[in-house]
C-alpha cells in the first residue's frame, strides 16, 4: 500500500514474491515504474513478479484492492490525521471488512505487516483505534525482535490480521 519508491515491494519481489505495488496518481507511479524497469532482470532471476496498479485510499477500486492478497505490506502510511479515514477505507475493502467470502469459494483474507513511524501520540492512537475498529488484530513485534541494524524505538512494526473467534478482544 502506498508504494512510494517502490523499495519495499521490489525488495520482496527479488526474493521471489509476486508483487502488486499500488500508490496514488502522479510522481510516485513514475518513479515506481521506472524502479521496476531497472530491476527487473534482478527480480525474474529470483522468479519473483511484480506490476504497479493505481489505487485511490478515499475510493478503493474493488478490482486492485480485492484481489487474493496473502501478505499487505505497508510502512509509513500515516502521518497525518487526514490519511487515518482513507487507509481504513482501503484497508476494509482489502479485508473484506462485513463480507463473508466470494460468491462460489471462500475468501482467506490476507495478513498484513505495518512499520508505523511515531511521530505524533494522537496520529498513532487514532490509527490503532482504526484498526480495532475494523475488528482487526494488531500484535505488536517487539523491539528485540526487529533487525538489530536498523531498530529504532521510534518505529513500531506490527502484524495485522482479521481477528478471529479466539483473540481477545
Amino acid at each position: 500500500l502506498g508504494s512510494g519508491t517502490g523499495v519495499v515491494g521490489l525488495t520482496a519481489a527479488a526474493l521471489g514474491a509476486n508483487v502488486t505495488l499500488t500508490d496514488m496518481e502522479g510522481a510516485s507511479l513514475e518513479l515506481i515504474c521506472k524502479n521496476m524497469e531497472a530491476n527487473q532482470r534482478r527480480v525474474s532471476r529470483a522468479g519473483g513478479r511484480m506490476e504497479v496498479q493505481l489505487l485511490d485510499w478515499g475510493c478503493p477500486d474493488p478490482k486492485v484492492a480485492c484481489q487474493p492478497f496473502q501478505l499487505v505490506l505497508g510502512a509509513d502510511l500515516v502521518y497525518s490525521m487526514s490519511q487515518v479515514a482513507p487507509l481504513r477505507a482501503v484497508l476494509a475493502t482489502i479485508f473484506k471488512i462485513g463480507t463473508y467470502g466470494e460468491p462460489g469459494g471462500v475468501f482467506t483474507p490476507p495478513s498484513m505487516m505495518l512499520a508505523h513511524k511515531r511521530r505524533h501520540q494522537d496520529i498513532d492512537d487514532a490509527l490503532l483505534h482504526m484498526l480495532e475498529e475494523l475488528n482487526l488484530s494488531v500484535d505488536s513485534i517487539p523491539l528485540a525482535q526487529h533487525h538489530p541494524q536498523f531498530r529504532t524505538p521510534t518505529v513500531s512494526l506490527y502484524r495485522i490480521r482479521v481477528r478471529d473467534s479466539t483473540d481477545p478482544q
